[in-house]
């Protein structure tokens, strides 16, 4: 499906039901908010001068937005879908930020200053600054939150942030023009588009280091790691001692667990039982033979 925005649709966030998609409009100074079932826009929030980044709280409760030519963050209510609060001062040139997996802070790179800076989200205050390459344009999380990478897009770097010590640990050479780079769901692996030189450099997050550089199109901006999933079926032949142990004639037991949620198993069957069993049909499906009482 394609719906319409306004001029330059910068970057984008989704609340994390998937409800709506934030949007950031360069050339109208606003954010729209999408409906991803629908594809409308329910609401369009102005901010300051050219929103840039933008991020969204693990809770869903608060939508960041760096405004790159003035210097602010705007603070947006996803319940009442306007601005909070003045803008927040924070450095020179804001872009793409990031908030922490756990909330409790906003990496901001400052295309400016070379530096990131650090937002309290308790507060809304500046709180720290961590000097990085030239001209840093965009952070992301490691998923555990240990660690933050910056793409430096002057000087050819990834910036290692250690969260905790909020100070850099490695800097790792990359390709020509860095921009935004991408995470894999555990964390082993950073992909960085490298916009000058069309290729994507993948570094090994254990060692810092580029494991391999992969050629792709032109001027490469972004990367997106797709989340593993699943499947919600148990293929496996299950006898009633698996299910409920030695002498029970009722239990549960966990077959998988997808997107969070348990999917199981639950029943009487008959006890001793040589022949009662669930036999897998191979297709995420299973048959019970009851067999012979004895």
């Amino acid at each position: 499906a394609t719906f319409p925005v306004v001029p330059i649709p910068h970057a984008i966030d989704f609340t994390p039901d998937g409800v709506f998609a934030y949007v950031t409009n360069k050339d109208s100074d606003n954010v729209v908010v999408v409906n991803t079932a629908t594809y409308a826009v329910v609401a369009t929030i102005p901010v300051v001068f050219r929103p840039a980044g933008v991020g969204i709280t693990p809770d869903g409760s608060t939508a960041y937005v760096a405004n790159e030519l003035a210097d602010r963050i705007s603070v947006i209510d996803t319940a009442t879908q306007a601005t909070v609060g003045a803008a927040i001062a924070v450095g020179s040139r804001p872009a793409w930020l990031a908030v922490e997996p756990d909330g409790s802070h906003v990496y901001i790179p400052q295309l400016g200053s070379n530096t990131v800076t650090i937002l309290d989200t308790a507060t809304d205050t500046v709180t720290g600054s961590v000097t990085v390459g030239s001209a840093p344009i965009a952070v992301v999380f490691r998923p555990d939150g240990a660690f933050a990478y910056a793409s430096n897009s002057s000087s050819n770097t990834v910036s290692v942030i250690d969260t905790t010590l909020q100070t850099v640990v490695s800097t790792i050479p990359v390709g020509a023009a860095p921009i935004r780079p991408g995470v894999t769901p555990d964390g082993a692996f950073l992909y960085v588009p490298n916009a000058a030189d069309d290729t994507v450099s993948v570094v090994d997050t254990a060692t810092n280091t580029v494991s391999a550089v992969l050629p792709v199109g032109a001027s490469p901006w972004g990367v997106a790691v797709a989340r593993a999933h699943s499947a919600p079926e148990f293929d496996q032949s299950v006898t009633n001692e698996v299910i409920f142990g030695s002498g029970n004639l009722n239990g549960g037991f966990t077959t998988d667990r997808n997107a969070g949620v348990e999917l199981g198993l639950r029943g009487k069957v008959r006890f001793p039982v040589p022949l009662n069993e669930f036999n897998s049909n191979g297709d995420g499906t299973s048959t019970l033979d009851a067999g012979a009482h004895t």
